[in-house]
């Protein structure tokens, strides 16, 4: 699979033959964006159908304004968090049998000159999910401490989730059919993003990455600490649920060794000068214990998890 998606990122400058875009659905979750939606979804318009806006529990306009501009609102009453609002918009994206799906965010950030590039693989069967990158080529100026943290969390949901990409928090991308079926979100918050690629790797989708470019404007409803936080209680959700071997059998691996490493220190110390380090020798003790458990835990859970998804293939 790394091979495969490592070849799929498409060069900015290639040449396409004209794409046809009928039956592509595009998603938007919006939280009090009443200020950039409506362009958003008049630019859509003009080359795209069909466009969702998902209008998660908005204290403004956001949704009126959508409407006026040509979409189909869907309102949650309470802001019930951008995982839910892209679940909202997926499920009602797959009552019109749609050939693609894209998600794309409210802020303006998301060119649609890049909606193209981006469905392209699906519609040409090349792909099942098509993932934004704003590290493929040049043309995003991304801030220092963005790409610091955008990379953090890359490497860590790669990692954990067996399938390699550049930029894994970018909000851009495309859905196939078998995608749709797949990608069925249990985050609400922001680590829906990373969600999708451990729903990916466990139903073996094709997924490749498309260069596309991010605008950065000043104002900022959110904190990139914060958001990354966030995201980052969720990466350790996923893997805590879905990977415990590598969440509890790791760790408690690494408490093993430095308790029995502590303990043959007792050992030895005793046999030299025939003084038993008894405070040591309970730390060990409890290293070893706490490491025992980590470790049955991890593979309790794991053995709970491929029952699961026994039973899920089984449906």
């Amino acid at each position: 699979m790394f091979e495969k998606i490592e070849r799929s990122v498409l060069p900015e400058t290639a040449a396409f033959a004209p794409l046809d875009l009928s039956r592509v659905v595009a998603i938007i979750p919006a939280f009090n964006e009443e200020r950039n939606v409506g362009s958003v979804v008049l630019r859509l318009r003009h080359v795209l159908d069909s466009v969702i806006v998902v209008d998660d529990g908005s204290r403004d306009a956001t949704a009126e304004v959508a409407r006026l501009a040509g979409a189909q609102v869907i309102t949650h009453e309470t802001n019930s968090g951008y995982g839910a609002a892209i679940q909202t918009g997926l499920a009602a994206a797959q009552k019109l049998e749609p050939r693609a799906v894209i998600l794309m965010d409210a802020d303006g950030q998301h060119r649609v000159e890049d909606v193209c590039d981006l469905v392209r693989p699906i519609l040409e069967d090349e792909a099942d999910v098509a993932v934004g990158s704003r590290f493929a080529d040049d043309r995003t100026q991304v801030p220092r401490m963005r790409r610091v943290a955008q990379h953090g969390l890359t490497w860590l949901t790669n990692v954990a989730s067996g399938v390699r990409l550049t930029d894994s928090q970018c909000g851009m991308r495309a859905f196939g059919p078998d995608a749709l079926q797949a990608l069925v979100l249990s985050s609400s918050s922001m680590s829906a993003a990373s969600e999708m690629q451990f729903l990916a790797g466990d139903a073996q989708l094709r997924v490749c990455e498309v260069p596309v470019e991010i605008r950065y404007f000043g104002d900022v409803k959110r904190s990139a600490v914060s958001q990354g936080i966030d995201v980052l209680n969720g990466i350790i959700r996923l893997v805590s649920q879905r990977r415990p071997l590598l969440f509890f059998g790791v760790p408690g691996l690494l408490v093993l060794i430095v308790g029995v490493f502590l303990a043959l220190d007792v050992v030895q110390t005793f046999d030299r000068v025939h003084v038993l380090l008894v405070g040591q020798l309970i730390f060990a003790v409890a290293f070893v214990i706490v490491a025992m458990l980590s470790m049955f835990t991890a593979v309790v859970l794991n053995a709970l998890q491929g029952l699961r998804s026994e039973i899920r293939s089984r449906k």
